[in-house]
């Protein structure tokens, strides 16, 4: 309606600047036209008050014109308002990314809610795209290629609420790693979702620097989570955030030529719930403070060692309901301190399963049972407790705590 008004006022401003009272206007110089206009409503005319013949068209048919009141707030960067009816759209730029140049434009626009990737797409070397707020990319099973040769480079930087899913990641770091991470939050607490993707990382760094492929940041991870890591030294998965995984299945490799460097977690928190997990790891799969929580999960773990750090550190892990099966090359653990907890049910009991050469230096790893159903595994000999209560690992086998199972 205030477009007809705005019309009608400029329309008959003209009729009053042309009338000399002598005169009739001349309805076609007044913008009137004799013929239809197809993308007129049929009540969408004005006519000409000099000759009805003549009219123009002030509401068009928006459907007609290809507009729709469906939402596209998730897949257009820029809508178009019909003029006949505002909450009908059309869209102008459509969220579709076939270039490095389009996608950084989209991602980091704020007008996407899916930037949806078309094909498979190279960023240039050592450059970078950092996510709007509430900003997912969708890899349609796509894969985008990265690389690196300087330091301090982040290559996709995330805002809250952003994201990435059906997607595949492959990057290559030469010369240096120093500062370098794939993913790294803008923000400690901004929440990040993987869904569907596969990431694979090489760095041929010499350097003793240690870097991060994911750092910082929340991140809710579901479905297939594939992260392979080949690195000379200090290349880590996961450093200072947590994850969560639910509904995942989890495949984590980190490998390094200097044996024993490639760690999985630092300084991390990890929820595994409904989730299988294949873990691979040349190093340690745990470093620094943190926790690892299986909820209703299957975890196998390969490690050199499972837990490593100085003497004030602490790790925890906590099965709950879940069953955890961990073979270590090495030794279990060096230093840190360090506990397991078995969470289980009489229908559904935690078991842990070590296989090891050496079960610590220094400090104890605690095995602690919170009911009598649950069982460990140690170099082939089970176990149950026979109550609850706190055992270091190396004196199960003689705790008055313990008992072993007949086979």
């Amino acid at each position: 309606m205030q477009y007809v008004l705005i019309l009608l006022g400029v329309m008959f401003a003209n009729v009053a600047n042309a009338m000399d009272c002598e005169k009739v206007p001349d309805c076609e110089s007044l913008g009137y036209s004799t013929k239809d206009d197809p993308n007129c409503a049929n009540d969408g005319y004005m006519y000409c008050p000099f000759d009805q013949d003549y009219k123009v068209c002030v509401q068009y048919n928006c459907a007609a014109l290809g507009f729709t009141e469906s939402d596209k707030t998730s897949w257009c960067a820029d809508l178009i308002k019909c003029k006949g009816n505002e909450k009908m759209t059309l869209c102008q730029k459509p969220c579709f990314a076939t270039n490095y140049t389009s996608l950084k434009e989209l991602a980091e626009s704020g007008d996407c809610k899916v930037t949806t990737v078309q094909g498979d797409i190279t960023i240039p070397e050592n450059q970078s795209v950092t996510l709007a707020e509430n900003t997912v990319i969708d890899g349609g099973g796509h894969t985008l290629y990265t690389s690196g040769n300087q330091k301090d480079l982040t290559v996709f930087s995330m805002g809250n609420n952003t994201g990435l899913k059906n997607l595949k990641l492959k990057h290559t770091q030469k010369e240096t790693q120093d500062g370098y991470s794939l993913l790294f939050s803008l923000a400690p607490d901004d929440v990040i979702s993987l869904e569907n993707v596969d990431i694979t990382v090489n760095s041929d760094n010499v350097e003793d620097v240690r870097a991060p492929v994911i750092g910082n940041g929340i991140y809710n991870i579901h479905g297939k989570f594939a992260l392979t890591l080949d690195s000379r030294i200090r290349l880590i998965a996961f450093q200072f955030n947590t994850m969560n995984f639910t509904d995942a299945q989890v495949s984590i490799i980190t490998q390094g030529t200097e044996t024993g460097n490639a760690d999985m977690a630092e300084g991390s928190t990890l929820t595994f719930t409904n989730s299988t997990v294949e873990v691979s790891v040349d190093g340690s799969t745990f470093t620094k403070n943190g926790t690892a929580t299986f909820i209703n999960s299957q975890a196998n773990i390969s490690a050199a060692a499972l837990f490593f750090g100085d003497t004030t550190e602490n790790h925890e892990i906590f099965l709950d309901k879940s069953s955890l099966t961990s073979k270590t090359t090495y030794r279990i653990s060096n230093h840190i301190q360090k506990s397991i907890t078995l969470k289980g049910t009489g229908e559904q009991p935690s078991i842990l399963e070590m296989t090891y050469n050496k079960p610590d230096t220094d400090v104890p790893t605690n095995i602690v049972a919170t009911n009598t159903t649950d069982k460990v595994i140690l170099n082939g000999i089970t176990y149950r407790p026979k109550q609850a209560g706190m055992t270091k690992l190396s004196e199960i086998g003689s705790s008055k705590n313990w008992e072993k199972v007949l086979q």
